[in-house]
């Protein structure tokens, strides 16, 4: 059985997420991300032609880092993108940060 690739989303104290390599997988990946503040946060995977394919997190997380699988079987072998939406409560105006990685799904 093979071990999960990892991709990730960090959200530091400046609140820019940063990814994690590779960005190719076959068949279940795993995404990470850190949140420095509680927040609302969405993470979706699109296709190319921008259909919403999997919804992953939908909800409100406190501060940490956080693990999520994305299990692509039955998807075909193609690029998706992940989409990671961070709405910060505390910030001015409700300030929401948006931040896109492809992924290559191998089979």
């Amino acid at each position: 059985m093979r071990r999960p690739r990892r991709k990730g989303f960090q959200a530091p104290p400046d609140d820019q997420p940063k990814p994690e390599l590779p960005q190719s997988f076959q068949p279940t990946t795993e995404i990470s991300f850190e949140l420095s503040e509680t927040s609302q946060l969405q993470l979706r995977v699109y296709d190319l032609l921008g259909r919403e394919v999997r919804t992953l997190v939908d909800g409100r997380k406190d501060p940490g880092v956080y693990k999520v699988t994305f299990d692509a079987s039955g998807l075909a072998s193609g690029t998706y993108i992940c989409r990671l939406e961070v709405h910060r409560a505390d910030a001015p105006h409700g300030e929401t940060v948006f931040h896109t990685r492809k992924m290559m799904l191998i089979r």
